[in-house]
């Protein structure tokens, strides 16, 4: 697995590269980094070129010089990243927020977009929905006592591995700062793609999709429930409910997503 920048209008853009094929571009959940996606890399990497892509202002990739607040500007920054690496056409990949920007990035620029996949996708575009992420994205001040790390600390608990804690634990602490970021409230800058994301309407970007699009969903998600809609309005699609985990079978996503890409099928 390689690491390099891609340089563009709103500063760098931190990526990791294996193998070796068609391109594919991984987008992460947030506030994560490609580094969360590295077993699904890996695998993927067996037959295409992999492309984890740090989503601008999170793991290593460079803040933006003012705070986003659009789904297009996520989207811009992605169509940088693929033009900065001399790439024609690339096949895309997202989860949770990544999946949301991964639709964007497909609506906004099909000239660059052979086809995509998402896994998670929902329309977050109302106020409810909004409330949500406000309570899971927060900014904690910091304090003296370091009591704020371990209220970040707290946050992992749903990873049982300590490795992978330790991981999510250097995600928040790179987003974990409100300074210039008013925009975003409580959240700070963790909250930047939850922002966007919750203030766009699926269901208005989803008709604009073009390449043929696979929208996926874990076994026991809560999500499933909008795919119907979803193959209702992109106009090549097909769905999968008890797809494999993109944690827990990255092996299993990934031939999924190889068979995809090679053939769609729409």
């Amino acid at each position: 697995m390689k690491r390099g920048y891609v340089d563009t209008p709103h500063g760098q853009v931190h990526y990791r590269i294996a193998g070796d094929g068609p391109p594919v571009i991984v987008f992460h959940e947030t506030p994560s980094s490609s580094a969360s996606m590295e077993p699904l890399l890996e695998a993927l990497s067996s037959e295409m070129t992999a492309i984890g892509m740090d989503t601008m202002g999170y793991g290593e990739s460079d803040r933006p010089p003012h705070p986003y607040t659009t789904m297009g500007e996520f989207a811009q920054s992605v169509a940088w990243f693929i033009q900065g690496l001399g790439i024609d056409r690339a096949n895309l990949f997202g989860v949770l927020t990544g999946s949301q920007i991964a639709m964007q990035t497909a609506a906004d620029f099909p000239d660059l977009v052979q086809a995509v996949a998402v896994q998670e996708c929902f329309n977050w575009g109302t106020p409810e929905r909004r409330a949500v992420h406000e309570r899971i994205h927060r900014y904690h001040p910091r304090r003296a006592d370091g009591g704020h790390l371990l209220e970040l600390w707290e946050r992992t608990r749903y990873y049982d591995d300590l490795r992978l804690r330790e991981q999510a634990l250097k995600h928040f602490l790179k987003v974990n700062d409100d300074a210039g970021a008013e925009v975003y409230g409580g959240m700070g800058w963790e909250g930047a793609a939850p922002y966007a994301m919750c203030r766009q309407e699926m269901w208005t970007v989803t008709p604009r999709v073009q390449a043929p699009t696979l929208v996926l969903y874990r076994r026991n998600s809560e999500l499933h429930r909008a795919l119907e809609r979803f193959l209702e309005t992109l106009p090549r699609a097909r769905g999968m409910r008890d797809a494999p985990s993109f944690h827990g079978d990255p092996a299993g996503l990934a031939r999924l997503l190889i068979d995809f890409y090679r053939s769609p099928g729409l």
